[in-house]
């Protein structure tokens, strides 16, 4: 059998578990006897005597030439719903009221330059592409039973769907959970953008005397948000290191002695996994499907070892008790 994986050329230059899931997706295939596999982008032809395609990411896309190719096709979505995408979240009403007035002043704008009507339409047009795109889909694995919800609640799926969890290779991280030099306070292991909330972390640990090592590339689309929060981060104890690499990651987890994991939004979080398998603590979003894998705590969650609550957990409070208040949108 001949699988194909598709993704969006735009997203192969965001870094994040998009790529991680289906590169490693692919070497566990890879290993199956009889199974070949390949990986393009979406506006790439397909190679011959594919037997299967497998879809990355959650974007409109044109599955005609598959369907002309009677090829059976896959799509992961990694879906944010729109609850998140249109700001319905209500433990802030100000703060929403603050993004629905840029939205507005946005579009204001638009209407002064006559773009208005094509902005609705554009917005319209991507949600009808994306539900077309979905209803035409054989088969959809969404990760947990969470993002299955947030799919059958937007769209009208008649598509089958089976749920395959997100998952880490534990082993490697377990080798390295007997360290006992856990010199680091806090580590957060994401992309620098505002949807991973970076600069809300800083500003939570302000007062609270502790440590702080932010680790990972900068998103492509906002380059300067490492700034912002170097700028917020005056005063405290916190490094900021590049993307770290595989095999380095390991040894980072082991020296921490909590992982937090404060994005807006996550289907699932895999760097809170791979903390949690070195043993770290793990303090995790009460946004997305965390809960799925991680058990319903408050804002605290549970991951080979039960999470002891710490000075952390007020400061972690704060950080999830505001929708975010981002001068652009972000992707990925």
């Amino acid at each position: 059998m001949k699988v194909h994986f598709l993704i969006d050329a735009g997203l192969c230059s965001i870094p994040g578990g998009h790529q991680v899931r289906l590169e490693k997706t692919a070497a566990a295939l890879r290993h199956l006897k009889g199974t070949r596999v390949s990986v393009g982008y979406a506006d790439e032809p397909l190679p011959n005597a594919t037997d299967v395609v497998h879809w990355f990411g959650a974007r409109a896309i044109d599955t005609r030439p598959v369907r002309r190719a009677r090829i059976p096709i896959a799509y992961s979505t990694i879906y944010c719903p729109r609850s998140y995408r249109h700001s319905t979240h209500t433990a802030c009403p100000f703060a929403r009221t603050r993004r629905d007035i840029r939205l507005f002043l946005s579009l204001a704008a638009r209407l002064s330059t006559g773009q208005l009507l094509q902005t609705c339409r554009d917005l319209s047009e991507r949600e009808l592409a994306l539900a077309q795109a979905l209803e035409a889909i054989d088969v959809l694995p969404p990760n947990g039973p969470g993002e299955a919800e947030d799919l059958k609640r937007d769209f009208p799926l008649t598509t089958p769907m089976y749920l395959v969890p997100n998952a880490v290779n534990a082993e490697a991280f377990l080798t390295r959970s007997t360290n006992e030099d856990r010199s680091v306070d806090v580590l957060y292991v994401a992309r620098f953008e505002p949807h991973k909330n970076q600069l809300g972390l800083v500003r939570a640990l302000h007062k609270t005397g502790l440590g702080l090592v932010l680790a990972g590339p900068d998103h492509p689309h906002h380059p300067t948000y490492r700034v912002r929060c170097r700028r917020a981060a005056h005063g405290l104890t916190v490094d900021f290191l590049p993307a770290i690499p595989d095999d380095e990651l390991p040894d980072l987890y082991a020296k921490s002695k909590v992982h937090a994991l404060p994005s807006w939004y996550a289907t699932a979080g895999l760097s809170s996994f791979e903390a949690a398998a070195a043993g770290s603590q793990v303090v995790t979003m009460s946004r997305g499907h965390a809960d799925d894998y991680l058990g319903r705590l408050p804002f605290l969650a549970a991951c080979a070892t039960r999470v002891r609550t710490s000075r952390l957990d007020r400061p972690a409070a704060r950080v999830f008790a505001r929708p975010p208040a981002q001068r652009s949108t972000s992707r990925g």
